[in-house]
């Protein structure tokens, strides 16, 4: 399937959201597509039943069986019918909308729907502040793509994410780098004090495992770490980094 496919090309977790995944490709399912190719069948069948019914009999009366059947693809077109025109009444004669206003219309409501449940997930959040809009990601034609779809996926084993699975509170989640066990148990107990959490940022940015490939980045890329945006180049230093960090 194609949510499959996509994430083996990535080289991410079968559990990764969706959300990264066509975002940074930049493009809707191929469900979309596919109703698409409904319509633009449904189209041409009937206008060819009104310019020859003899010569495309056949055809026009294998698709009115598909209709008597009510295969499910049939069922989709009835319903987009019924979206774009509520009177509208449904045969193998009706032409229906334009399919590439279809199209537009289904890719707004997608990718509307996508800024809503990638907003909504809080395995997210990271991708959510490196992300504005959809769109391809030139990383993706990387030969070291997968590192980096890793990150901004969350399907990395920093302790943010793989202390949810192991049911601990977001705030213990600490970096093993920069506090050990006993320290967390002393800074719990402060009032206002909270342990440093290994999440993405914190390895990017200040963590002192990754101080040595931070320090062979340019100033330009370290202060646009530091601003909580990612460059947009990747090159042998930044992919290092990236490498050491996930």
């Amino acid at each position: 399937c194609q949510t499959h496919f996509l994430r083996w090309l990535l080289r991410l977790r079968k559990n990764t959201p969706l959300a990264p995944v066509f975002g940074d490709l930049g493009r809707s399912p191929l469900a979309v597509d596919q109703i698409i190719l409904f319509l633009d069948y449904h189209n041409r069948v009937s206008i060819m039943s009104k310019l020859d019914k003899d010569a495309n009999k056949l055809v026009v009366h294998a698709y009115k069986e598909q209709q008597r059947l009510d295969l499910p693809w049939c069922k989709t077109v009835r319903i987009l019918s019924q979206l774009f025109d509520a009177n509208a009444h449904y045969n193998y004669e009706t032409l229906l909308p334009n399919s590439k206003l279809v199209k537009d219309r289904m890719s707004e409501w997608y990718w509307a729907r996508w800024n809503h449940v990638r907003h909504h997930n809080k395995k997210l959040t990271f991708y959510n502040e490196i992300k504005e809009e959809p769109g391809f990601e030139e990383y993706v034609e990387s030969r070291k793509a997968q590192m980096l779809a890793r990150l901004r996926g969350s399907s990395h084993r920093l302790r943010i994410e793989t202390g949810r699975h192991q049911g601990i509170p977001k705030n213990l989640r600490y970096c093993n780098h920069c506090c050990s066990s006993e320290n967390v148990e002393s800074i719990c107990n402060l009032p206002f004090a909270e342990p440093i959490i290994q999440d993405e940022w914190h390895m990017l940015t200040e963590c002192t495992f990754t101080q040595t490939a931070r320090d062979k980045l340019s100033r330009e890329d370290q202060n646009t770490l530091l601003n909580h945006k990612l460059p947009s180049h990747t090159n042998k230093n930044f992919m290092h980094l990236i490498d050491t960090t996930a």
